[in-house]
């Protein structure tokens, strides 16, 4: 399912509140499996100022790659729960809350990504350490004022969006992958858009929850 709406967030060059021209979720479906492999090899996503003018941006969303990852960011849960929102303890002692990524980029200049996680985090059975017991993510893409510096025009759709907690018995660490429908049109390349897809991941795993 797709939800458009309109937010507010902090734009990714000027650190100042803008709004976002474009938001759209899509909920995630958790698959359970192995170890995950974070796709260091894949390129990472540009940002708006690795390019010199607009002819460089058009020509990269034309001709450049099309896969990235965002690599693997560790943070301990004191971490996790310092950044999360409506934390409850459960009389059984599992942890829920709310914790939404950093900003992404794409590889397209000015369109960022993250996602919202809804997890239930829980003692090992040892007692040293914690795991995810369960959880459910949204992700959301964004069109920031920065876009229509060199776009005219974009549409957003997401095609697929999955989350994969690993390993899959007491998983400590949570990876989404993404895929982004671009729509763009260009004063360079006039009526017709530019059509492509990009695909994302990135992982994040708590460094203290302990197998």
């Amino acid at each position: 399912m797709v939800f458009p709406t309109v937010a507010f967030a902090a734009d990714n060059e000027s650190n100042s509140v803008e709004q976002i021209s474009e938001v759209i979720s899509t909920q995630t479906i958790e698959v359970s499996g192995s170890n995950t492999q974070y796709r260091e090899a894949l390129p990472k996503a540009p940002k708006y100022s690795d390019f010199s003018n607009n002819a460089e941006i058009v020509d990269y969303i034309q001709n450049g790659p099309k896969s990235f990852s965002a690599g693997c960011d560790t943070i301990s849960v004191d971490e996790l729960l310092a950044k999360s929102q409506n934390v409850v303890t459960t009389r059984a002692g599992d942890v829920t809350g709310t914790f939404t990524s950093a900003r992404l980029d794409t590889g397209t200049p000015s369109v960022t990504w993250n996602y919202t996680v809804n997890y239930k985090i829980s003692p090992m059975p040892s007692g040293t350490g914690w795991y995810f017991k369960s959880v459910s993510c949204t992700v959301s893409a964004y069109k920031g004022f920065l876009f229509y510096t060199w776009a005219t025009s974009g549409i957003l759709t997401f095609t697929s969006a999955t989350h994969t907690l690993s390993p899959s018995t007491r998983p400590t660490s949570l990876t989404v992958n993404m895929t982004l429908q671009f729509q763009i049109w260009t004063e360079a390349t006039g009526a017709n858009p530019v059509t492509y897809s990009e695909s994302h991941s990135h992982t994040t795993k708590v460094s203290n929850i302990y197998n």
